[in-house]
């Protein structure tokens, strides 16, 4: 509720219908796509070159997951997360 000064009370607000998407956290409005603060954690594993797992954690963000790997000995490894399989050296 806003005064203008001139004795005149407005209720300044905006009606939009927004959608919320259940499956990927996404608020879909007439504007397009809004992703949510709500980040979709993965799992990630890493298994030294001889098969053998070395670590299972989730994460949701590019820096945790560098984090991870900075905490690892030197080495090469490799990293299944989500669908995808990679090598990694550190």
């Amino acid at each position: 509720i806003v005064d203008n000064g001139e004795g005149n009370i407005t209720n300044n607000t905006i009606a939009i219908r927004i959608r919320l998407n259940r499956q990927n956290g996404n608020i879909i409005t007439p504007l397009g796509k809004l992703t949510s603060d709500k980040k979709k954690a993965i799992q990630l594993q890493i298994f030294n070159f001889k098969g053998i797992k070395v670590l299972e954690k989730q994460v949701s963000t590019k820096e945790e997951e560098n984090a991870l790997f900075n905490q690892l000995p030197k080495g090469l490894y490799i990293v299944k997360k989500g669908e995808k399989t990679y090598k990694v050296g550190n």
